[in-house]
């Protein structure tokens, strides 16, 4: 089976927003604070996708971009475990 990754379609934060994000980091035992520059907003999560599949997404991720006056930068993805 080929592997898998969690797809994502996200925007980035201004970088006045992830410094303030990064600054508050309340003590939560066994959180797991991820760096300033692994910071976005998810707008959908698209599960996980075979490697080969994810140019699939690009097309109508794309075309909404465009309705919505947006330019897609990059798809996010995580290698799932």
């Amino acid at each position: 089976m080929p592997p898998l990754r969690r797809l994502f379609l996200a925007l980035d934060l201004p970088p006045d927003v992830t410094a303030a994000l990064t600054a508050w980091r309340p003590p939560i035992p066994g959180a797991r604070w991820l760096p300033e520059d692994h910071l976005h907003l998810t707008i959908r999560f698209l599960g996980p996708t075979e490697i080969g599949q994810r140019h699939g997404a690009r097309v109508p991720a794309d075309r909404a971009a465009r309705l919505a006056e947006l330019r897609i930068l990059r798809m996010g993805e995580d290698l799932l475990p």
